[in-house]
Parts: structure tokens; sequence; C-alpha cells
């Protein structure tokens, strides 16, 4: 049986329940419905809570942080209620390391890091901050720019008008100008010690210098949400199911393919779960899951040669993340210099890349009991090859990670007494990349962060649980998305939001954003398909915020 709705949202991440629940907050007689392919809602947000939603213990498994800049998502959390729950999400602090080329010094240690590399004479005694920026300020004034914007729109005001050696910046790739710029050392001492691989890889020049100028090179004061920063998309199904109905969301339901119909509607092919019809589509999927559908007719990214430009306009990029909970926070004692670690983030070189130090809530108010997080790995590009060489087979993952919700919260009951058990575990659904790190997985990173502090590997104790995320699995196919050089964004982004020109199919989400790899970028694409293509009024609450092209 085919059902009939109004509005279709393919895809349960935040993007997809937003504007569903922007549609039906705007008009509640409109028929909504979210079809989400796993068991969860929220896509790359997600949130391991070891200690309940109030314990103020965070491992945030796909995407944890925003910054107040960012006006869209601050806006969306007022708007629904967040806004209490607003805290710092710390980068910096006391006794953080850098470990480059064998060698340990302070974090931010611009001479002492500086001296592993064979930099030009005017690259020494500058931070990977400061040579990025000097390339930017560099590419500006060639262009008769003087002053580097401080804001989204300004940087897309500015973007179409740049060039490099005669062409359009946009058409430049980021590695290749910093190659011109800067001594291939001083490119390494950048790649090493920003702590990503990604932001210097070969995406488009002119989308690197917004992302660069407004968040890696100028540490802004990043915040998160004290219950989880998955709380926006749950939020977010919360009202939609409220003003929708228990079915308004369906997870479980795969949709395996799209056909447009003679009249603009479509038809989404859902399999045992049955098909919809439905007069307007919205995918708010990635790149690859979009490749993942089926060929149709009227959505095949083999012959519709203009569809497949569109679709491979951007580059998925691979990301992972490795938690240790441990019953004490061993780290603390360890940091640089006879200083005492808190929070913040080390980085190396090593395959852990930066390691996260987490400390219950608490222990900002005094009250600080012993246990705690460290993220031991945070990493992406060349260096998840290195941890997905110690995953678990298909057929241990699918023993090991029966039940994997009750295991955490059993082994956090045991050495809190706070009594948690199996049937109290707070609600967490594992998604398909998120698995009980192995053993291997768990010495390797143990090994490495022995070295990262100076330590043996015998003063880095076994951890009580360990989990990893591998977001380079499908269907997401990346952590994040950046667009490829020779696309021009301002050209390319409406016409991806809408790629049929004959059917009411919209495409939403991170991956063809102006905020790439950010929430803000999700929420931004979802408003402008429900303003351009819908016809939505602009709320109030947003009627100041800048949402791109």
């Amino acid at each position: 049986m085919t059902e009939s709705v109004d509005y279709a949202i393919v895809g349960g991440g935040v993007s997809g329940l937003y504007t569903a629940w922007r549609l039906l907050d705007d008009d509640a007689n409109r028929t909504v419905v979210v079809l989400e392919a796993s068991d969860r809602v929220g896509g790359r947000l997600l949130t391991w809570n070891p200690a309940g939603e109030d314990g103020g213990l965070r491992a945030e498994l796909g995407g944890m942080r925003f910054f107040p800049q960012q006006e869209m998502v601050t806006a969306l959390i007022d708007r629904i209620g967040l806004a209490d729950q607003r805290i710092p999400f710390y980068t910096n602090g006391p006794g953080l390391i850098w470990s480059l080329r064998g060698n340990r010094c302070a974090a931010g240690d611009t001479e002492a890091a500086g001296s592993r590399y064979a930099l030009e004479d005017d690259e020494r005694g500058k931070s990977p901050a400061d040579l990025v920026n000097d390339v930017i300020d560099a590419v500006l004034k060639d262009n008769g720019v003087f002053e580097v914007p401080t804001t989204r729109k300004g940087w897309d005001e500015l973007k179409p008008k740049l060039a490099y050696r005669g062409r359009p910046l946009w058409t430049v790739g980021y590695w290749n100008l910093l190659y011109d710029k800067l001594s291939p050392e001083a490119y390494q001492y950048i790649v090493d010690a920003f702590g990503y691989y990604t932001t210097s890889l070969n995406w488009n020049a002119a989308e690197a210098f917004q992302a660069l100028s407004l968040d890696f090179t100028t540490d802004p004061a990043y915040e998160t949400l004290a219950r989880g920063f998955d709380q926006i998309p749950r939020t977010l199904a919360d009202g939609v199911r409220g003003l929708g109905g228990d079915r308004a969301i369906r997870t479980d339901t795969t949709v395996r393919g799209i056909e447009a119909q003679s009249d603009g509607s479509v038809l989404l092919r859902c399999g045992p779960a049955g098909d919809v019809h439905a007069t307007n589509v919205v995918l708010c999927l990635p790149r690859r899951s979009l490749e993942l559908l089926d060929p149709s007719e009227s959505f095949d990214l083999h012959t519709d040669l203009r569809l497949r430009d569109l679709v491979s306009s951007v580059r998925p990029y691979p990301a992972f993340k490795l938690f240790l909970l441990h019953e004490q926070r061993w780290w603390e004692q360890y940091g640089w210099n006879g200083e005492r670690i808190e929070h913040g983030r080390s980085v190396t070189d090593m395959p852990i890349r930066q390691t996260y130090y987490l400390r219950p809530d608490a222990c900002e108010h005094g009250a600080c009991p012993e246990y705690g997080l460290v993220m031991a790995s945070y990493d992406d590009s060349t260096a998840v090859d290195f941890w997905r060489g110690l995953e678990q087979t298909d057929r241990e993952v699918a023993r090991n990670d029966e039940g994997v919700a009750a295991k955490m919260a059993e082994v956090f009951a045991t050495f809190t007494g706070l009594g948690l058990d199996s049937a109290e575990v707070p609600p967490f659904d594992p998604p398909p990349v998120l698995h009980e790190a192995p053993e291997a997985m768990i010495d390797h990173a143990r090994r490495q962060l022995a070295r990262l502090h100076g330590i043996t590997v015998e003063q880095v104790p076994q951890p009580l649980f360990g989990a990893y995320a591998d977001w380079s699995l499908d269907p997401f196919g990346g952590g994040w998305n950046f667009w490829e050089p020779q696309v021009n964004p301002q050209e390319v982004m409406p016409a991806v939001r809408h790629p049929l020109p004959r059917a009411n199919v919209y495409i939403a989400g991170e991956a063809y954003s102006g905020v790439q790899g950010w929430v803000e970028g999700a929420l931004t694409t979802a408003e402008k398909v429900l303003q351009d293509g819908f016809k939505l009024e602009v709320p109030d609450w947003l009627k100041n915020v800048y949402l791109g092209w």
C-alpha cells in the first residue's frame, strides 16, 4: 500500500528534523513524515552520557560544539528552549601538550614547536595560525583588500571577487595555494599542529579561506549543551511528534530510490516498509547517502551528468573518534612543566592526532568526582586508515554491539555506585558507525597516549570501557564534506538545493552548505529550502540571521 503525504523528509539528522519541525510549526495541518533508515534520530550528532543526561560528562561521538557567531544554531537553541543548557566547550587550558616529530612542548609554544621544522627565515617564530593568516592576508592584499572579513556574510560578499594568478580563487586548490606561498616544512608544521589533515588538503581555496579565518585561526569561544549536543535533534524530534503525531517520524525505514511523477510529485521506494507518495520531498542526506540511492529514470547519477556533477561537487572526508572511560582521571597529573591538565586538547602528529580531556561539570563548582573521559583520538583523513586496521570484523561487531548501551551503564554503575543498570540506562541507540573498542585498538591508543604525555604505558591504565565511531562508514561516507576546487558554490548551492527542475525534490544538509562540517550549515540549507522552495515566511526569531547563498 502506498501512503500519500504533503512532505516527505528523507533523513532524520538535524537538517531533516528541523525541516519537518518548521513545516509543522508553520502549519500543523500539513502532513509531514520523516523517513530515517536507522533505529535512531540525530544523524551525525550522537552523545553518550555515561552518568546519565544530568551527570555532566559527555562523549560527543559526532558533532560536539558551536560558537556564538554561528547565528542560526544559536537562535535555534534559544527558540527550542535549550538556552539554559549552554556551557563552555574547552579547547584550551593549563598543562596541554604538543608532541611533534618526537618532541614534546607546551601547546602553543611556537618557538619550541617551530624549531622541529626547517622553516624559512620569515616563517620562524610564527604559529600555524599566523602562517595561514599570512597567506590569507597576502592573497587579499593582491586583490586590493586590506581588511579580513569577520562574518560569513562579509566573506560571501568578498569571495566571488577574489582571484589568484589570474584565476577565480574558487578554482584553486587550497593545498596548491599553500605550497605556492609557504615552504614544505611550514606546510607540514600547519598540518601537524592544527591536528587535522583535511583542513590543509586540496579543497576549494575560497571556502577554505572563509572557514579558517572564522574558526581555526581565531579560536572562538566554543560552547556545547550540558545534556549533550544531540539535544538539538532530540528536542526537534519531540517537537515534530508533538505537532505531527507518533507516525511523523519513522525509523528503520530505508528509502531505496526516488521516482518523479509527471505532476512533479515523487514516489519514494521504501521496500517492505511501504512506498510513500509525496507532493514534495527533501533529501536531507550527505553525498554518500545520495550515491547509495538506487538509480531510477528521474534520479540516476550514471546517466544524468548535470545531477552527477551537482552531487559530486563536494568531497566527504573520513573522521574517527575513540573515547575511553576511566575510573580516575590519570592524565591530570601529567601536564606540561608542572601545570595540571584540567580540560582542553593536546595535539600530536601520531595517529591519535587530537586528545581531549573531559571531567564532570561538577568539577567547575568544587565537588569533583574522580572519574572522567578522554577522547583519546579525534582524527581524520589518512589517520582513520590506521584505526580502521584495528576495527572489529563484521562478525565481532554483531556479537559485541548487542546490548552495548547496557554494557556502558553497567560499567559505570560498578565504580560510581549511582545505581544505573541496564533497565535504567538513559536512551542510547548506537548507530552502525559506533562500536565497542577492541583490545588491540585500546592498546595502540594507550601507547600513543603514553608518548604524548611522556610517561610509560603502564601509567596509562586500562579503561573501564572504550567506544569508537567511524563516520567514514556507510551511509555517512565521512564526518564532513568540503567543496571541490573548480566548483563555484555561489552557483552550485542553489542548483543542488533543487536538483531536478521538473520535480519537487530538494536537497538540504551540511554537505552542500556554506558552513560545512557544522550544524550551522545543516540548518541554513534547510531554511533556504523552506524559504525559497516552499515559500515559508521568515519567523521573527530568524529575521536577523544570515543564511548565505
